[in-house]
């Protein structure tokens, strides 16, 4: 069947897109597999919406910081786009990330990093409702994010976040593999178990680098979340001082690979061979990603791996479905652009809890 699909329809009409639709035999089917087996999520910036800058982005803002503090005399905004545009232009994602870590010094690189990945939600009130939706989750499990209380922007701003962060709560998720660096969706599981009590004792466990295990509380069901990127937690946290590595520019993903054994590449290959899967925020066109689907594709065992998205025409959904399929993914994606696309895909997650709950 083919169709348009309708923005938060999943019921067993919800029509579908050209290919697997996001509706209510995919919810069920992947119920079905994460209470057999815990399932995976493996998520990128998409899940942080408007909490969070998108790569694009976030790669702007540096590159301005760096061209504003480092170009001498200090150059007209008009000069400082232009220049922006030229290395745009001329290099890849990885590339420009390497740019900015050379105009900003070692020093600054990874302090701005950190400043700008949370800078939506420092600025103005974005903490206060960021825990108020939290505390809106908690006391009304039973219904769509959708449909609780708050106006607009709170929609727009925090909406995935706080729905895969309640999703996350579930048992059925047995971890959470994040390319992000901040622990946004660790605060938003915290803000959800704190309002919500006794009734969940689930809490998220941040796992980099710098993270030091130790034993582990009594009574509570941990949830790993692997930041195979490297963790920047926001300043006050105890470790926002240190120049943390991640794993951003050219340079740094080369010397990653160079360890076959190091935990990050060994963690990823585990899951993608061993677990199902869903890929949550990811654009899926990555290389790196590309290439761990391929390395992990070597195994004989069948794969179990889902990614839920968005395609902007149905010529693009084809084209990614098809080498998706090649590497062991089933693609379900909602196609067009903009926010009704973006509610579709938020929907999903709403629908995959409620499922799970036993409330759909």
């Amino acid at each position: 069947m083919r169709g348009k699909l309708g923005g938060g329809n999943y019921g067993p009409t919800a029509p579908a897109v050209n290919g697997p639709p996001l509706g209510h035999e995919l919810v069920g089917e992947i119920a079905q597999l994460a209470r057999r087996e815990r399932i995976v999520l493996f998520v990128g910036a998409g899940v942080n919406g408007g909490a969070g800058l998108t790569w694009k982005e976030l790669l702007k803002q540096l590159l301005l910081r760096g061209i504003t503090g480092t170009v001498e005399p200090v150059p007209s905004a008009d000069k400082r786009t232009e220049i922006l545009a030229e290395i745009q232009k001329e290099h890849d994602t990885y590339a420009q990330a390497g740019i900015a870590a050379i105009l900003l010094g070692e020093n600054r690189f990874t302090p701005e990093l950190r400043n700008l990945i949370y800078s939506r939600l420092t600025q103005g009130d974005g903490l206060i409702r960021l825990e108020a939706m939290c505390a809106a989750a908690a006391k009304q499990p039973d219904v769509r994010m959708t449909e609780l209380e708050g106006d607009e922007t709170q929609q727009k701003n925090f909406g995935f976040l706080v729905s895969l962060a309640r999703l996350c709560l579930r048992s059925e998720i047995g971890a959470v593999v994040t390319y992000n660096f901040d622990t946004l969706l660790e605060l938003a599981m915290q803000m959800i178990a704190d309002a919500a009590g006794a009734k969940r004792a689930r809490q998220p466990l941040s796992i980099s680098r710098q993270t030091e295990l130790r034993g582990g509380q009594a009574g509570v069901d941990w949830l790993p979340v692997y930041h195979v990127h490297g963790c920047l937690p926001p300043a006050g946290t105890g470790t926002h001082q240190l120049n943390i590595p991640v794993v951003l520019r050219q340079e740094d993903f080369a010397r990653s690979m160079q360890d076959p054994y190091a935990w990050e590449e060994s963690s990823q290959l585990h899951f993608l061979r061993s677990h199902p899967g869903l890929f949550f925020g990811l654009s899926m066109s990555d290389w790196n990603i590309l290439r761990l689907l391929h390395s992990a594709g070597r195994d004989s065992r069948p794969r179990r791996l889902h990614c839920v998205g968005a395609s902007p025409d149905p010529l693009q959904h084809e084209l990614k479905r098809r080498l998706l399929a090649g590497l062991g993914v089933t693609y379900h994606a909602a196609v067009g652009k903009g926010d009704k696309v973006y509610a579709d895909v938020r929907g999903f997650a709403d629908a995959l809890y409620l499922e799970l709950e036993g409330k759909s």
